[in-house]
């Protein structure tokens, strides 16, 4: 009986202690440092623009006598509307523009305190399709043309503006999402 009251006594005591925890230091900050995080998510001419939480991202690849092949794919979770203001809690947080695999943008918040503010663009499958027909359009009339025709003066450089703008398409279509600052 004496051994039974001992060990329900240092039961009672672990008990005590363990529920007395407190985490003075996390991930390298003072514990008590850290607070909420409000995020800010602007964009242009305040167009809705989806926000999604990546839960997880993951690649395949595969090769055989017929060749090779590579597979991409996330899972995410829609987050908000922007423009949008939310509060969230310590930590770090993947986050994706536009759902669309090739032209969205994958970005990373540090969650630390204070106020961070966020420009967010949509991807444009329709500029994006453009860039692509303008620029093997242009690869094609600054070759064929120039070749087969035999008037590089008009194949060179009408190929070369369709080449370049739609290089400048393509690259615009893309979704993105830039930080613009912190507020402490």
């Amino acid at each position: 009986m004496k051994y039974i009251s001992i060990v329900i006594i240092v039961m009672f005591l672990n008990l005590i202690y363990a529920q007395g925890i407190k985490i003075l230091e996390q991930g390298g900050k003072q514990a008590s440092n850290l607070k909420e995080t409000t995020v800010i998510f602007e964009t242009e001419d305040n167009l809705n623009v989806d926000v999604f939480h990546l839960l997880n991202e993951s690649t395949a690849f595969a090769s055989g006598p017929g060749g090779t092949a590579s597979g991409y794919g996330v899972t995410t979770q829609f987050l908000c509307t922007a423009p949008a203001k939310l509060v969230i809690q310590p930590g770090v947080y993947n986050l994706r523009v536009d759902q669309n695999a090739m032209l969205g943008e994958n970005f990373r918040i540090t969650a630390e305190g204070g106020t961070q503010y966020w420009k967010v663009k949509n991807s444009s499958f329709g500029k994006f399709l453009t860039g692509d027909i303008l620029f093997f359009g242009g690869i094609f009339v600054g070759f064929f043309v120039s070749m087969a025709a035999g008037a590089p003066e008009v194949g060179g450089p009408v190929g070369t503006a369709m080449v370049g703008t739609g290089i400048w398409l393509i690259y615009t279509s893309q979704a993105d999402a830039d930080f613009l600052r912190c507020e402490k």
